[in-house]
């Protein structure tokens, strides 16, 4: 992963990630994500239209992600995964777990 924009608007933070989510990175991925994430924000929302690769590791970022969001009584969506994420997100059941949006 190359870089990772954040912003803030009414309580909600997007954070874009970039490149790939895989067992070489996913460490300093979600550590990365769990600095940005303010007890403050309400909704917290991965935008995935950057991300490439997204590995069972890549995964398991986002259960964390949800679990620490759960915690913090935050939530948690995704939107713009590509088709091929989408599809990795889908067969895993994350879209039984929270919202995945087009947009």
């Amino acid at each position: 992963m190359s870089d990772m924009q954040a912003e803030r608007n009414n309580g909600n933070l997007v954070i874009r990630p970039t490149g790939k989510i895989d067992g070489g990175n996913s460490g300093g991925v979600q550590r990365e994500i769990g600095s940005i994430i303010d007890r403050q924000d309400q909704a917290v929302i991965l935008d995935l239209a950057r991300i490439e690769y997204l590995s069972s590791a890549g995964l398991r970022v986002i259960a964390v992600t949800l679990n620490r969001c759960r915690s913090r009584s935050q939530q948690l969506a995704l939107c713009n995964a590509m088709p091929n994420i989408y599809k990795i997100l889908n067969s895993s059941g994350f879209d039984k777990l929270l919202p995945i949006a087009d947009s």
